[in-house]
C-alpha cells in the first residue's frame, strides 16, 4: 500500500487514541463537518462525473472503480450534511433528541470507511461491492421487475463479480487490517442505534462529554477516509492537495499521489 495511504490510516488509528483522552466540544464537530462539506462540495463542484449508464456502457473496470469513488463521496457528504443539520437544529441542549439519529447515521459513514480501508487493500473488494448493489433485487416484489429487467440485473451482478460475495463487517475488517479496529469499534457502537437493541439505552446513559467524544472520533475518520479517497483518485497534484487543504489538514500529498492502477 502507498505509504501516503498507510498515514492516512495510521493517523486514524493513532489519534483516536489521543482524543480519548481529550474531551470534544461541539463547535469543533460542527466545524470538521464543515470542512468535509466544503471540501466535496469543490470536489463536485469542478468534476463533471459520469451516470451510472455512462459507467456500464463501457465496461471498463477502472471506470467501475471511478464510479464507487464518487459514490463514496456522494455518502460522505449527504451524511456529513444530516448530521451537521441535526446539530446545528437542536445544539446541545436537545442533544438526546437528535443522538440516534445521528448515530445511525454515523453507523453508515463508518462502515463506508470500513470499506474504502479495505478496498485500498484489496483492489478486488469494490467489485464486490459494486456487485451486491444488483444482488437479490428481483426478490423484491415491490420492485416491479420484469423477467426481462431481473435478467439484466443478475448479468450486471456477474458483470462486477462472478464469485460468492461476502461483504460482512468480519469480512470488511479482516481486509482492512489492524489499522481498522479502532474505526470497527466505533460502528460496532453505533450499530446499536440501528437496530432494536437493549444495548442501545446504555449508549444513551453516556454522559453528553463521552457521546461528543464518540462523535468527533468519528468524523476523523470520515475526514481521513475522504483524504485517502483524494489520494487514490485524484491525478491531478494541485487539484488533490486542494480538496486535501479544504479538509482542515496541514498535510499535503504532492510528491506522488497515487492512482488506482
Amino acid at each position: 500500500m502507498d505509504d501516503n495511504l498507510m498515514s492516512c490510516w495510521r493517523l486514524i488509528y493513532f489519534e483516536i487514541s489521543d482524543l480519548a483522552m481529550n474531551k470534544s466540544h461541539l463547535q469543533k464537530i460542527q466545524g470538521d463537518l464543515r470542512r468535509i462539506i466544503s471540501s466535496t462540495d469543490y470536489y463536485f463542484g469542478t468534476a463533471s462525473p459520469q451516470g451510472t449508464h455512462e459507467f456500464i456502457k463501457q465496461y471498463d473496470i477502472d471506470q467501475f472503480e471511478k464510479l464507487a469513488y464518487v459514490t463514496f463521496l456522494l455518502r460522505l457528504r449527504a451524511n456529513s450534511i444530516s448530521v451537521k443539520t441535526l446539530l446545528d437544529t437542536n445544539a446541545i441542549n436537545s442533544w438526546p433528541l437528535c443522538h440516534h439519529s445521528v448515530a445511525i447515521l454515523m453507523r453508515s459513514s463508518l462502515l463506508d470507511c470500513l470499506c474504502v480501508m479495505a478496498w485500498s487493500n484489496d483492489r478486488d473488494f469494490v467489485r464486490q461491492l459494486l456487485a451486491d448493489s444488483f444482488n437479490n433485487l428481483g426478490k423484491n416484489k415491490l420492485w416491479k421487475l420484469s423477467d426481462i429487467q431481473k435478467e439484466n440485473l443478475n448479468r450486471l451482478r456477474d458483470m462486477f463479480c462472478n464469485s460468492k460475495i461476502d461483504i460482512r463487517p468480519a469480512k470488511i475488517l479482516e481486509l482492512a487490517g489492524d489499522e481498522a479496529l479502532p474505526v470497527y469499534l466505533l460502528y460496532d457502537l453505533y450499530s446499536k442505534s440501528d437496530h432494536f437493541s437493549v444495548l442501545d439505552s446504555m449508549v444513551f446513559k453516556m454522559s453528553c462529554e463521552d457521546q461528543l467524544t464518540f462523535l468527533e472520533q468519528a468524523v476523523l475518520v470520515v475526514i481521513e477516509t475522504t483524504k485517502a479517497l483524494y489520494l487514490m483518485f485524484e491525478q491531478d497534484r494541485m487539484r488533490c492537495n486542494v480538496l486535501i487543504t479544504k479538509l482542515g489538514r496541514s498535510q499535503q500529498y504532492s510528491p506522488d499521489v497515487p492512482t488506482s492502477t
